[in-house]
């Protein structure tokens, strides 16, 4: 082990055991590098976007105080930077304690109070459901909620909201985001409801759709692999999407990005889609092309 990177604290945010193992096989100079990667925190691009810096703050704090308190309790001994540190994130969160059941180690708890995450139920009613999607239009860290998971049981209920929602000018990228990533993957659902709520979204404003264009490209292809969608609906979704005013770094740009980016999944979906037409044709032709070879 000779350099310990970045790299490292993801794997530090899965286990909090990996600490009694690095400090006791590490050198003087290799347990200095892990204060240091566990002081520096978490960058905040692991994260998504819609999460606000007051929270990327406590979620960092809480990383950190978490990570070093383990190690220390472990037998490590931290330096005089992670003391300091420790003391002054102490100041601001007293009633944070180490748990007795180990917890604190998982990255998803149900807890309630001072714990580190809760999971809030949004609401089974219509009406009340609504309100709550226009007070919480994103997903808190802090306190996750079963969006998701209300997609996946009720599409009714779900996109019936989000479309009053949006009928009212509020048009929220996120909870949409998150339900398309669940009805993309439900099999069983109706191709009609589908289709029909399809329609809908490409109605958004194009900056919204922006911001879901990668769910619904990925949405898109889905359909087209399924061979369920018409040609003339799988065109009119490609082309509005496609139409989109996409900020593209070239800089940054690989084939990995390019692959993953709304307009390479389009691209994907429409050879596959050209590919499957002439393949079908082809088998027309040749099954009317006859040849008398006597």
């Amino acid at each position: 082990m000779k350099h310990i990177g970045y790299g490292m604290y993801p794997l530090i945010e899965k286990s909090c055991n990996c600490f009694s193992t690095l400090y006791r096989t590490a050198t003087d100079e290799q347990y200095e590098e892990i204060l240091q990667l566990i002081i520096n925190g978490p960058r905040r691009e692991w994260y998504k976007e819609e999460l606000s810096e007051e929270d990327f703050d406590g979620l960092r704090s809480r990383s950190v105080w978490l990570r070093l308190q383990k190690l220390k309790q472990d037998g490590g001994v931290l330096n005089e930077e992670a003391t300091r540190i420790v003391a002054d994130i102490e100041k601001s969160n007293q009633k944070w304690k180490l748990s007795h059941d180990d917890r604190d180690e998982f990255p998803f708890w149900t807890g309630r109070g001072d714990e580190p995450k809760s999971i809030v139920s949004a609401p089974r009613e219509k009406l009340v459901l609504i309100e709550w999607l226009k007070e919480e239009p994103v997903d808190h860290f802090w306190a996750e909620d079963d969006w998701s998971t209300l997609c996946r049981d009720d599409f009714e209920l779900t996109s019936s909201a989000l479309k009053e929602t949006a009928s009212s000018g509020m048009w929220l990228s996120e909870r949409w985001r998150q339900g398309i990533q669940v009805w993309s993957e439900t099999e069983e659902l109706d191709l009609a409801q589908q289709i029909d709520l399809f329609k809908f979204v490409l109605k958004a404003p194009d900056e919204k759709l922006v911001e879901m264009a990668w769910s619904l490209s990925r949405w898109l292809k889905k359909l087209q692999s399924r061979g369920t969608i018409t040609d003339n609906h799988f065109l009119h979704f490609y082309d509005r999407l496609l139409s989109l005013p996409y900020e593209i770094d070239k800089d940054v740009a690989t084939i990995n990005t390019a692959i993953n980016h709304p307009v390479g999944m389009l691209v994907e979906s429409l050879f596959s889609w050209w590919f499957a037409k002439n393949r079908m044709m082809m088998k027309a032709w040749m099954k009317s092309f006859k040849v008398d070879w006597k």
